[in-house]
């Protein structure tokens, strides 16, 4: 496969539409590695950086995935995790049934309060002393896989005064029927969430093995107990490439 340089269509658009051809006719079937880009430049006879921007445009499209330490993959159809129904508390810890499947990153007192934090509790952002409150949470964070593609990464702060021994919990696996026993009253009944787009950095990339600047779906929720107070604020970073979600009117 060769591409047209007298074209006035830009090198890497040939080359994605190349690999596009080729996963429809089933050269490259789902859930197939493709060549890599070394490979790839010399199938098209160009240089690694105009395979690497078609291939990352096809990743951000939901087209492939790449699998840490094991190439980039044409995308199974059932790869595509469907949350249904999907709900302003999915994805924050207290609203959880089970967490056996979490793969914990950080459960620890929190070092830094990101600014919706501070503002959920009316903490202005740009007090001196605003930080001094950090320690007054656990800072929570973990990933959501589906055949071991992790699809969403959650950071959940939680008042350590209501759930003193959560880190302790977390650590020795406890369930969360333990974990909310005789804890009635703090747990979640209502909430207010607001959905964005935020685009993938180092840090997400890290975690979530999403090209660069690959859109994602975030929603930030804050939680607020029977007695009225807040009992979490967490963030959902969401892969729209290969996550579709379902919502119904009764989904609250």
């Amino acid at each position: 496969m060769k591409v047209d340089r007298n074209s006035n269509v830009p090198l890497y658009v040939q080359v994605k539409d190349a690999i596009m051809d080729v996963i429809k006719d089933g050269t490259y079937k789902s859930g197939t590695r493709i060549p890599s880009e070394s490979e790839l430049g010399e199938i098209f006879d160009v240089s690694r950086p105009t395979i690497r921007q078609a291939v990352s445009e096809l990743i951000a499209e939901g087209v492939l995935v790449i699998k840490k330490g094991r190439g980039t993959y044409v995308v199974y159809q059932d790869q595509l995790c469907t949350i249904d129904p999907f709900k302003p508390s999915s994805f924050s810890f207290l609203a959880s049934t089970s967490i056996a499947d979490y793969h914990f990153i950080k459960v620890d007192p929190a070092s830094y309060l990101p600014d919706y934090l501070l503002e959920a509790y009316r903490i202005d952002p740009a007090n001196d002393e605003a930080q001094s409150f950090a320690a007054n949470f656990w800072e929570i964070i973990w990933l959501e896989s589906q055949e071991r593609v992790p699809y969403v990464l959650c950071k959940s702060y939680i008042p350590v005064a209501m759930f003193p021994k959560l880190k302790e919990q977390i650590e020795n696996k406890k369930n969360m029927l333990i974990i909310t026993a005789n804890k009635y009253p703090l747990l979640p009944n209502r909430c207010r969430a607001e959905v964005s787009i935020k685009f993938v950095n180092s840090a997400v990339n890290m975690h979530l093995n999403c090209a660069i600047g690959t859109p994602m779906l975030v929603k930030r929720v804050i939680m607020k107990a029977r007695t009225g107070d807040i009992c979490e604020v967490s963030e959902a970073i969401i892969r729209s490439d290969i996550v579709s979600l379902r919502m119904y009117e009764d989904s609250i």
